[in-house]
């Protein structure tokens, strides 16, 4: 799950705004493995804006911490916000996986690959 963060790009001009430096602070420690910590600051960026990683962070300390459904929920969250985001994509197949549902997560991917 860790490796999947280095996908990200960071957003030029977005280094100086409180929710960047709360999702900063969320993915060093969700890296770091310090979930609570995590979850606290992909929250308060999530009020503070709305962009589809900070979703994929809080869905990926619940995925962590076995809670899978309320991950997956997170994920959708995220594609909502953004239908093309990989990591969003990848989560929730991850999420489905977990809760044995693997034809659902090939589904999903094809039909994402369709549109």
């Amino acid at each position: 799950m860790v490796s999947k963060w280095q996908l990200v790009q960071d957003v030029p001009g977005d280094e100086a705004s409180e929710a960047r430096r709360c999702f900063d602070r969320a993915r060093f420690a969700l890296v770091e493995g310090r979930l609570d910590e995590s979850l606290a600051n992909f929250q308060r960026a999530a009020t503070l804006r709305e962009h589809p990683h900070d979703q994929v962070g809080i869905g990926d300390v619940h995925l962590t911490r076995g809670r899978w459904q309320l991950a997956g929920e997170h994920y959708e969250r995220a594609l909502a916000t953004d239908g093309s985001d990989t990591l969003a994509q990848l989560g929730k197949a991850t999420a489905l996986v977990a809760q044995g549902r693997a034809s659902a997560a090939v589904e999903q991917r094809s039909d994402r690959k369709s549109v």
